[in-house]
């Protein structure tokens, strides 16, 4: 913090990396994430949102209380509220970057009191803050309205009793990140994260592709080798006897072997007068046989 003071009042730099600054998302939130910056534009650090209904939170004792926010032609919608008091609209869309009093409020009591700046329940503009400046020593008024750089809005009735509903649950999303000088480069994080995710789905179905092409084409080299190796072996040959034992059952009313016409028995030779028998076999000139 950094503190100037005048003759009727004290000056302190609250930046929005103290601890003391909440940054919050509802778990709802679409793109909702909150991310550290530090550009020209703004002088320093800044916290960027393109959140719906991200907002700021910050506790402080004083009699009053400013915070930059940043205009630009990406920059839209953003209210202020103080304690339980009624918030109040603004529009910080501008054509070009300027940096203005996106809230201020003095006049306070020196009891403890709450700023919440929150970006407009539609999405897709960015809100961007920068330094709070606190202030003691102002006289009390009483007053709770906000003055403002930028022009006040009138938001929508349907929406507004969307933004005076109860926050849901939230989380702190506070995100580092390194960054351009031109505020109108931001990348929403949720992008980068659809981004990963998408990589990270095709990387996986890639791996799955390659892995059963590689699997496919081992298995077709491995039955292409072996299809060459049988067909280029060499057909072996043998005379050797079979050695099966297999048994087949005889039936004389079937078997082929049994004869049933009178030229398929077989023939014995005949004796004839004149001759006579043998041990050796026959003898005589005339021999026939029948």
């Amino acid at each position: 913090m950094a503190s100037t003071s005048t003759s009727t009042s004290t000056s302190t730099i609250v930046p929005v990396t103290d601890s003391s600054v909440k940054f919050i998302c509802p778990q709802d939130a679409l793109l909702g994430v909150w991310t550290l910056g530090n550009d020209a534009y703004v002088g320093g650090y800044r916290m960027d949102t393109k959140g719906n209904d991200c907002y700021m939170e910050y506790e402080f004792t004083a009699t009053g209380i400013s915070v930059n926010v940043l205009g630009n032609y990406d920059h839209g919608v953003y209210s202020c509220q103080l304690d339980d008091g009624a918030p109040q609209w603004f529009n910080a869309n501008n054509p070009t970057p300027t940096l203005g009093v996106g809230c201020g409020i003095s006049g306070l009591s020196t009891d403890k009191h709450t700023l919440k700046v929150t970006n407009a329940p539609m999405s897709g503009w960015w809100l961007t803050l920068s330094n709070i400046t606190l202030t003691t020593g102002d006289a009390f008024t009483g007053t709770k309205t906000f003055t403002s750089n930028w022009a006040a809005y009138q938001l929508p009735s349907s929406l507004a009793a969307q933004a005076s509903a109860s926050t849901v649950t939230a989380v702190t999303t506070v995100t580092a990140t390194s960054d351009s000088a031109s505020s109108g480069s931001h990348v929403s994080t949720g992008a980068f994260a659809a981004t990963a995710a998408v990589l990270a789905t095709l990387f996986i179905g890639a791996t799955i592709a390659a892995v059963y092409f590689w699997v496919r084409d081992m298995r077709f080299r491995r039955d292409h080798q072996w299809s060459q190796a049988i067909s280029a072996a060499p057909i072996a040959y043998t005379t050797e006897p079979s050695t099966s034992t297999q048994h087949t059952e005889y039936n004389p009313l079937t078997s082929p072997m049994r004869p049933t016409t009178a030229s398929q028995y077989p023939t014995y030779p005949v004796e004839k007068a004149g001759f006579a028998g043998s041990s050796t076999g026959y003898s005589g000139t005339s021999y026939t046989g029948q």
